[in-house]
């Protein structure tokens, strides 16, 4: 087909890999307190985070453990809704 392909390999040095891993579990955990936060409220739509919740786990690279507490609750408030 006449295409061209490139890779590109990088390396982090001098501890900056745990740098960029705290900014990204930085981002993720603030998706999923703000979904907490909404979870909270006497008429969250449990629904509506789930789906806010599956579009976080999109962006947390590195498994923060609040979006493990974030399914906990959000499978609590399923059962409670049942």
């Amino acid at each position: 087909m006449g295409g061209d392909s490139y890779l590109w390999d990088a390396t982090l040095t001098g501890g900056q890999d745990h740098a960029l891993i705290a900014q990204f579990t930085a981002l993720a955990d603030e998706l999923f307190r703000g979904i907490l936060v909404d979870l909270a409220a006497p008429s969250a739509d449990v629904a509506a985070l789930g789906r806010r919740y599956q579009q976080a786990l999109t962006q947390d690279y590195f498994h923060a453990e609040l979006g493990q507490k974030v399914r906990d609750a959000l499978l609590r408030a399923r059962e409670d809704e049942a």
